[in-house]
């Protein structure tokens, strides 16, 4: 990677992804590549970004996809900023929900919410779609 390269990355606050030295380096999750590229020249998808533990889930959607083994402290969101985004998942990775919301919570997104797929058919399900940053704010 050229000089030039890597600076530029570097006043964008990224590190390139050819270099994994850096001591705060973290991971994009699966097209979140994608979604900072378009972040850096000045763009935004339309739409609501979906966070997902399942290639299955919102593949209609912008989303990110984070895998099993994925650490979210380790993990770079901060394409996120700024923008609407709902987690989706099953019940089978309600355990992962929190750590992802703390995450995704540091670099300010507009709105972020959770919805359990597949609970939806139950009663109470009105109660799964959360937006955190109301309640953050509310506390």
């Amino acid at each position: 990677m050229s000089p030039r390269r890597d600076n530029a990355l570097r006043e964008q606050g990224e590190v390139g992804a050819l270099q994994n030295t850096h001591q705060h380096y973290k991971r994009l999750p699966a097209y979140g590549k994608q979604l900072s590229a378009m972040r850096r020249v000045g763009r935004s998808p339309a739409k609501m970004i979906y966070v997902t533990f399942d290639w299955g889930l919102a593949r209609a959607h912008p989303r990110i996809v984070i895998a099993d083994d994925a650490i979210p402290a380790e993990l770079n969101f901060n394409y996120l900023a700024g923008l609407p985004v709902q987690i989706v998942y099953r019940s089978k990775d309600a355990h992962k929900i929190h750590a992802v919301v703390e995450e995704i919570l540091q670099v300010n997104p507009c709105f972020l919410a959770t919805f359990a797929v597949d609970r939806a058919g139950e009663d109470g399900a009105r109660v799964l779609l959360i937006p955190f940053v109301a309640m953050k704010e509310a506390a």
